[in-house]
C-alpha cells in the first residue's frame, strides 16, 4: 500500500481513486471503526448491548448526573444521533433523562437497572478489549488510542 500523502496541488482530473482510498483520513478511520465495532459488539451481543450502548452506560457509571452536552462532547456525537442512541437505553429502564429546568440542558442519569446491566457486560467488554489488544500489541494499542485521541482534540469543532 502506498501511504504517500496526496499534494495540495492535485487536481481533480489527476486524482487516482486507488491514491484516494490508500490515503483518505475518514475513509480509513471509518473501516477501522467498523471492523472494531463488529468485534466489539458481537462480544456484547449476549449482553443485550451494543458497543455504542456500552460506551454510554460507562460514560454515565463514570458521574452521577451527566448533563447531555457533557455526553455529547464525551462522545463527539451530534445532538440527533446521541437522541436516537439513548431513547432505547431510557425504554429499557437503563438510563433517566432529566429535563432541564429553564434553558439548562438535561441530565442523564444512570438508574440501578443500568448500572446492572454495565456490570454485567463488563467481562465480555474486557474480554474484548484484552483480546482486541493482544491481536493489535500492547504498544500498537497505546499508539492508537493516542493517535485517535489526538486526532479527535486537533479536527473537533
Amino acid at each position: 500500500m502506498n501511504l504517500k500523502p496526496l499534494s495540495s496541488s492535485a487536481s481533480a482530473e489527476n486524482l487516482d481513486p486507488k491514491a484516494v482510498l490508500e490515503v483518505c483520513l475518514c475513509h480509513n478511520v471509518r473501516r477501522a471503526a467498523r471492523v472494531i465495532a463488529r468485534r466489539y459488539d458481537s462480544a456484547l451481543a449476549d449482553t443485550g448491548l451494543t458497543s455504542g450502548q456500552f460506551a454510554i452506560l460507562a460514560a454515565a457509571s463514570a458521574f452521577s448526573s451527566l448533563p447531555i452536552p457533557a455526553l455529547r462532547e464525551i462522545l463527539a456525537m451530534d445532538r440527533t444521533s446521541l437522541n436516537r442512541t439513548l431513547k432505547p437505553l431510557e425504554q429499557q429502564g437503563l438510563i433517566e433523562i432529566s429535563p432541564g429546568a429553564g434553558r439548562r440542558p438535561g441530565q442523564v442519569i444512570l438508574t440501578a437497572e443500568g448500572a446492572a446491566a454495565f456490570r454485567a457486560a463488563s467481562p465480555a467488554w474486557r474480554a474484548i478489549q484484552v483480546d482486541a489488544s493482544q491481536r493489535l500489541g500492547a504498544g500498537r494499542t497505546g499508539q492508537l488510542l493516542s493517535i485517535l485521541n489526538g486526532a479527535v482534540t486537533a479536527l473537533h469543532d
